[in-house]
């Protein structure tokens, strides 16, 4: 509701609960339009935690804000009210509030065209009006009698009235005619139209019709590494029939009734949006199930809603050959052992400073202390270490993660000079660390696939720099070609983006729970921490709660506890709904 007191631009919002904290931040993200969440600036993609003031010193349950928040919201709006602490609110409706920018209480505009007198003319006193006298009754009136009716025309003379006689039928009654005009050919041509559009809208409105479908590129994937396939995924779209599309958005607001469908495991099909002109899928491929022979073929299958399938398309993949089985008889000569992992110095090095923990591609993991040196040293140091060991490394699994970390020590650099206002030469950085990460993920390093998901993410923007422009889609497929590989982070991520969708990016809740239930069997902590705070408090809506469950799982997560975990036992212990022994060691 407005805030009187403090004038226009301010506005004081019910939580419907009491204040039992302080700073209150709050989250406004509006469910009608894009960019969705609220900023300083005006709506923007991405969270922004806007301060409320609470009224009456904070001891009930309203907060006010003023025109960083009023001025941006029009009326009508629905509008998601989030806070830091307990999530989401509710939704709303935006009420009328006046906008600090607005006209002061009071003043209306004059409707009149002419410009107002400079004096106003003075009103006189009202006088009671004298009560009128009763008028004189007056006699009766007679109407006067109607005209008589001009006569009929003569039927006879019917062609010089414009009339066809042999469409003119006689009355037996009274022995008149009436005539009926042939209508002309345009009219014929209207109602022929009118006919065929109201039959099209018949078919269009029950379903009777055909559809397209249309892939971005041929469905044919080539292994380019193990489990690595080029493209990494194929779009596809379904549309209704040419015909059809007329009436999309006011007769049918409903997407088009008709799937896609894959006949094989290895293949995924996974729709990404809908709305009431398209259905729009990625199609990528399984490599843990799918078969080593060197040629597979699929297909995938547009199938209506009800009436089967309308339309196939082939898929094929094409595998490297296997590695040779060791043969049972002596070999000729000794094989050559497998190469050493690079232990050069500059290895070393280059290890201590950026290695990733977790990186399947490293063979032990370096025992690490802190550094006090400025940021500009270190990565300075890794950048030489790494581009040696980049240089010396015989092994494609050593020469893969240092260019990974190389990236890595380039890109800390960006964000260190972007945070001292160099903008050119953070720029430059970040751009050599995307080429570093894009080369190491085309020789199959987990990690910098990963770490393309985290930049196209836009998880690197800020501070008034963009690097790249977030790219929801690129990010949720590199990560997701990771996790598909075995890499226990990404499964967390693309679970995450998953479980509560992202901007072109259709919500999945049962595909998001299933890849953060793989990284829980697997021993991810923070996977464990965010699937078991979503069950517990039913968060999103669709996913079924389960407080036990969830509890259990957050608990679980202690073992490598994060700030989220030590909010939400904070937080839940203060409201009464824990006890302080449910609080595991580790999470104090």
């Amino acid at each position: 509701m407005e805030d009187e007191a403090a004038g226009p631009g301010h506005a004081v919002i019910d939580l419907g609960r009491p204040v039992t904290h302080a700073p209150v931040l709050l989250a406004f993200r509006r469910l009608d339009g894009e960019p969705r969440d609220l900023g300083p600036d005006g709506w923007q993609s991405g969270l922004t935690w806007i301060e409320g003031r609470p009224v009456d010193g904070g001891a009930g349950s309203q907060v006010r804000v003023g025109p960083e928040v009023v001025d941006h919201i029009a009326e009508l709006v629905m509008v998601e009210i989030l806070d830091d602490q307990t999530g989401s609110l509710g939704t709303v409706s935006w009420p009328a509030l006046t906008r600090s920018a607005a006209l002061p209480r009071g003043v209306r505009l004059s409707r009149s065209t002419s410009a107002p007198s400079s004096t106003p003319e003075p009103t006189p006193d009202p006088k009671p009006a004298p009560t009128p006298a009763s008028p004189p009754r007056l006699p009766p009136v007679t109407p006067p009698a109607p005209p008589p009716l001009p006569p009929l025309p003569d039927l006879s003379k019917a062609p010089e009235l414009g009339m066809e006689p042999q469409h003119q039928a006689a009355s037996t009654a009274g022995g008149r005619g009436t005539g009926v005009r042939r209508l002309p050919a345009p009219a014929w041509a209207a109602l022929l139209l009118l006919a065929l559009f109201v039959l099209a809208a018949i078919l269009a409105g029950s379903g009777r019709h055909g559809y397209e479908l249309t892939l971005a590129a041929e469905p044919h994937f080539r292994e380019t590494s193990r489990n690595v396939f080029a493209p990494a995924a194929v779009d596809a779209e379904i549309r209704r029939a040419a015909w059809v599309r007329l009436f999309e958005g006011w007769l049918l607001r409903t997407p088009p009734a008709a799937n896609l469908e894959a006949s094989v495991p290895w293949l995924r099909v996974r729709l990404l949006a809908e709305d009431s002109t398209r259905r729009r899928y990625v199609l990528t491929l399984d490599g843990t199930v799918l078969p080593q022979q060197p040629a597979q073929t699929g297909a995938i299958t547009m199938a209506a809603v009800p009436g089967g399938a309308l339309a196939t398309r082939q898929v094929s993949v094409a595998r490297l050959p296997p590695p040779p089985t060791p043969s049972a008889d002596p070999p000729s000569a000794p094989a050559a052992p497998p190469p050493a992992p690079s232990t050069s110095d500059a290895g070393d090095q280059c290890d201590f400073l950026l290695a990733l923990e977790g990186d399947p591609d490293l063979p032990y993991q370096p025992e690490r202390t802190f550094s006090a040196a400025p940021v500009a040293q270190r990565m300075a140091e890794g950048i030489d270490a790494c581009t040696r060991a980049r240089a010396e490394a015989r092994d494609a699994r050593d020469q893969r993660r240092y260019t990974f970390q190389l990236g890595r020590a380039y890109s800390g650099r960006a964000l260190d000079r972007g945070r001292g206002g160099d903008n050119a030469g953070a720029f430059a950085d970040m751009d050599v660390a995307r080429g570093l990460w894009e080369s190491a993920a085309r020789a199959g390093s987990l990690p910098a696939k990963r770490q393309m998901g985290i930049l196209y993410r836009g998880s690197y923007n800020g501070g008034g720099i963009t690097y790249v422009q977030p790219n929801t889609r690129r990010a949720f497929d590199y990560f997701f070609d990771a996790a598909n590989a075995g890499y226990v982070t990404a499964m967390r991520d693309a679970g995450a983006m998953l479980l509560y969708g992202a901007d072109g990016l259709a919500q999945d809740i049962r595909g998001g729970e299933a890849l953060l239930r793989r990284a829980i069997d697997a021993g991810d902590a923070d996977s464990m921490s965010l699937l078991g705070r979503s069950l517990y408090f039913g968060d999103p809506p669709g996913l079924a709660k389960n407080t036990a469950e969830g509890l259990g799982l957050v608990q679980q997560s202690c073992v490598k506890p994060n700030d989220q975990t030590r909010r939400f036992f904070n937080q839940e212990i203060q409201r009464g709904r824990l006890g302080a022994a449910q609080r595991p060691a580790g999470c104090e």
